[in-house]
């Protein structure tokens, strides 16, 4: 390449431009189209620009038509479709049927209505390919296509996410075209990933039997439980799909709230995994296997349910608690991922308190802000005992992740509870005769890896520096990794010198505070010379900066004039000291000496420099 100049690039041999054209993102190959003709005819026939169509009206992709001589029916492998109305979504439809793209494997359409005549003109193209569809019908349209009609028409599917209306769901009922091919023996045989969320569940009262029955190979479920019509959901797993590892539960029941599907298999196991990264494609085998279970184990006929995520789930409901209760009482000692978020019923914290969690790895609880339990003692018990038992298990498998959210009552005695090292006595109580028993905590054993704490109330200097000291006990090898510490309460100087001083494996640490930029440039220095010059991976910092805290910056950098020097200081301090880094700069009580708030972060702070 040397002598060479970038005017040259489209009259370079085709594999030196493919190699070149990698590094670009798609906006900037297409930015690099407008440069001239020679540039443009080099970009529009380089084939991996087609392997993913996007097409959305809120974004840079335009449509497709002026380019259709470039787009060759082999390259496109995938489909992303988001379109507004129903006539441009009818265009695209046509578009695609006059150039069948058979190589197409993976599809994501967010679109108004899919009728069965649609659904028939798009399964000519790429039906018997399609391992992959993610389908968002926004419309109540009497002519859509159903889920279960989609299934028996894609039999390589291996990932199938639903969500959407049901359109007069009374004369609907999946047994009915389900059952038939039921009789005759007929199961879909690729099928690992199901995802199956209405928007008007309200409107009928859905059992999920005949989609498991027809799914033995199913390893991820996502299922929305609000008026299903299925109490005995544990009985049925066991019975139809023996693989299942991961059940996911959504509470919500409407458009406007409902949880996005993608969440449901992207972000479950990265949440929980140091750095990894899967596509949910590969969920379901990314969670079969393990550590420590053989495959034999793994293909028993009963379900090795080893993920458990209940989402925004209402626990007051009698069918849904019924539910959480069974469930716990069938899997709870097999579980290795437990989230839960949502309001619970009294009954169902006295169910998660009398279970034992002897193999769970990631716990994460979220209360939410709607859910009180500061003056209710019996409640707290139960939680204090759920808690313990999470966090002290005593045989191989060791604790790596906690996440705990919107719990209102973390005092002390609640803290002290997490990962204790020696044999605690807790009251617990009975709903049923409101009274108070003694119990007792096993001693822990835990490998933590993340910690995670956010607006929980009660936390005081002393608890979380005593929840540290625990912590470090474990010995270097398995020391904190990711902490974020998100209260109402700042932290002090102490528990920075505590960070210092007992987590000093941290890789990547979230923080907010109100404290000064002086003080946080002297947990900085001493993180970099107790850590002898380590650096942070991530690190993220949410400044409260209010007036008083402004004053005495000044007063300890010499009456210095302009208080953004000080905010630029510290921003080289953290840049000396972390790889990644994001600092949000908030006041607390207006603004002040023309600052505005803002959010930094590594990227732009290096370009700037």
């Amino acid at each position: 390449m040397i002598g060479y100049k970038v005017q040259q690039l489209p009259s370079l041999p085709i594999d030196i431009q493919d190699e070149i054209l990698r590094y670009l993102t798609y906006r900037e190959c297409w930015r690099l189209c407008a440069v001239n003709r020679p540039f443009r005819s080099m970009v529009l026939n380089w084939a991996p620009l087609w392997s993913h169509i996007s097409i959305n009206h809120n974004a840079i992709v335009p449509d497709l038509f002026p380019y259709a001589s470039y787009i060759k029916n082999s390259h496109v492998k995938s489909m992303h479709i988001k379109l507004g109305t129903e006539i441009r979504w009818e265009n695209i439809l046509n578009f695609v049927a006059t150039r069948p793209f058979y190589a197409i494997t993976q599809v994501d359409l967010n679109i108004p209505c899919f009728t069965h005549e649609q659904f028939s003109i798009f399964i000519q193209t790429c039906g018997n390919r399609l391992t992959s569809m993610t389908l968002l019908i926004r419309l109540r349209d009497a002519r859509n296509v159903r889920p279960d009609y989609i299934l028996q028409h894609c039999p390589s599917l291996v990932t199938f996410i639903f969500t959407g209306w049901i359109s007069y769901p009374i004369n609907w009922n999946s047994g009915i075209s389900l059952s038939t091919v039921i009789r005759d023996g007929w199961t879909h045989p690729r099928l690992s990933n199901l995802s199956l969320n209405f928007y008007n569940m309200d409107d009928f009262m859905f059992n999920p039997k005949y989609f498991l029955q027809v799914t033995p190979k199913l390893k991820c479920l996502c299922l929305n439980v609000s008026h299903m019509n299925s109490p005995f959901l544990p009985q049925l797993l066991r019975q139809t799909v023996p693989e299942l590892t991961t059940l996911i539960l959504d509470g919500y029941d409407d458009e406007d709230n409902s949880m996005d599907p993608f969440k449901a298999f992207i972000t479950l196991p990265s949440n929980y995994s140091n750095h990894s990264r899967y596509s949910h494609c590969d969920v379901g085998s990314s969670l079969t296997t393990t550590k420590g279970k053989t495959e034999s184990a793994m293909s028993s006929s009963s379900p090795v349910l080893r993920n458990f995520v209940v989402r925004d789930i209402n626990f007051r409901d009698p069918t849904i608690e019924l539910v959480l209760l069974q469930l716990l009482e069938e899997f709870s000692k097999q579980f290795v991922l437990l989230d839960i978020a949502g309001i619970l019923s009294n009954d169902a914290l006295e169910g998660l308190g009398q279970e034992q969690f002897s193999s769970l790895e990631h716990l994460s609880v979220n209360f939410h802000r709607q859910w009180m339990i500061n003056d209710d003692d019996i409640r707290h018990a139960h939680l204090c005992l759920f808690l313990s038992n999470a966090t002290t298990t005593t045989n191989e498998h060791h604790l790596k992740s906690l996440s705990l959210k919107h719990i209102n009552r973390m005092d002390d005695n609640t803290m002290d509870l997490l990962f204790s090292n020696k044999t605690v006595p807790v009251a617990t109580s009975s709903i049923s005769t409101d009274t108070l028993t003694a119990n007792t905590i096993t001693p822990c054993r835990h490998g933590l890896k993340t910690l995670e704490i956010e607006r929980c109330q009660g936390i005081t200097e002393n608890g979380l520096i005593r929840l540290f000291q625990r912590i470090s006990e474990i010995g270097a090898q398995q020391q904190l990794q990711k902490l974020v510490l998100c209260n109402d309460n700042p932290l002090s100087m102490r528990i920075f010198n505590e960070i210092v001083n007992t987590l000093y494996c941290l890789q990547e640490l979230t923080i907010e505070v109100d404290v000064t930029i002086a003080k946080l440039k002297s947990f900085f220095k001493k993180w970099h010379d107790a850590s002898r010059t380590k650096k942070f991976f991530k690190l993220d910092i949410r400044h409260h900066w209010q007036e008083a805290t402004v004053k005495l910056d000044i007063k300890e950098n010499n009456n210095v004039d302009d208080p953004s020097l000080l905010i630029e200081q510290l921003l080289e301090t953290m840049d000396a000291n972390a790889k990644q880094w994001n600092y949000a700069l908030k006041w607390k009580g207006g603004h002040i000496y023309n600052i505005a708030e803002q959010k930094y972060s590594n990227v732009t702070f290096r370009k700037r420099k």
